[in-house]
């Protein structure tokens, strides 16, 4: 379980804009040795949040970026100049998908995806965007659901899943995407038809959020500090480096 008193940023307009603000200044930098040092902060970041109960339970999650990563290492190098380059652009990338994760991690360990549409709402985020982002998320999550529903009914009556590229089985997903589409497309009527019934005005209807704690404003203020202080180190070895080379 999440202890309250762990948290470094509780108010959800602050954990929004500082995941923003780091993931825009940590996915410009140039060199994986900033890269990791940002995935260190962000680590830290993330424990000081959860503890170590709670990164064991977020394991998972973080683990599908690994998949990614080594990719990058396995092609990098075959596409670049050289091995080493290849391993270092590799380093790079990997470096910045791991924290734009953990950054990621960390909100959503406190915050939910409804708070994350009152910020958005809060920040005078046109309504149609806000309320498009909200119902995509969620008819992807009715989505996933009745897939998997779906794949449950198919394993209970013998379809083997391991045998995609046979004719048969072809057929019989292409049978499974084309019900998962009607399924939810007369989902989105009921959806629409009961909004429409209960006056639904196109307006994004957030409650405000109380006001933040004391003391809060410094801390977001400092760790954007810390995440630009590492990106203008980052520049700053980049272009003294690049002149000592001429």
């Amino acid at each position: 379980m999440i202890q309250e008193n762990r948290s470094v940023l509780r108010h959800p307009p602050y954990r929004v804009a500082l995941v923003l603000l780091a993931a825009f200044l940590g996915v410009s930098v140039r060199t994986p040795v900033a890269g990791a040092a940002l995935d260190l902060g962000a680590a830290l970041l993330f424990f000081a949040e959860v503890g170590r109960q709670g990164i064991l339970q977020s394991s998972r999650r973080l683990a599908v970026v690994l998949p990614w990563i080594v990719f990058f290492f396995i092609f990098f190098p075959l596409l670049a100049a050289t091995p080493a380059a290849g391993l270092a652009q590799a380093a790079l990338y990997g470096t910045r998908l791991a924290f734009v994760a953990l950054l990621l991690a960390w909100l959503f360990a406190r915050t939910s995806l409804d708070d994350v549409f009152r910020v958005l709402s809060s920040w005078r985020v046109p309504d149609v965007f806000v309320l498009l982002l909200a119902y995509t998320v969620r008819y992807g999550e009715h989505l996933a659901e009745e897939a998997a529903r779906m794949r449950l009914a198919l394993r209970a009556r013998g379809f083997r899943e391991g045998r995609f590229f046979t004719v048969s089985a072809t057929r019989t997903l292409a049978r499974l995407l084309g019900a998962l589409y009607w399924r939810t497309e007369a989902r989105s009527r009921r959806t629409a038809l009961a909004l429409r019934a209960r006056g639904f005005s196109g307006r994004f209807l957030g409650r405000p959020f109380p006001p933040a704690l004391p003391g809060e404003a410094l801390r977001f203020v400092l760790l954007v500090a810390v995440v630009l202080a590492v990106v203008v180190w980052d520049y700053a070895g980049v272009i003294a480096l690049t002149l000592w080379r001429r």
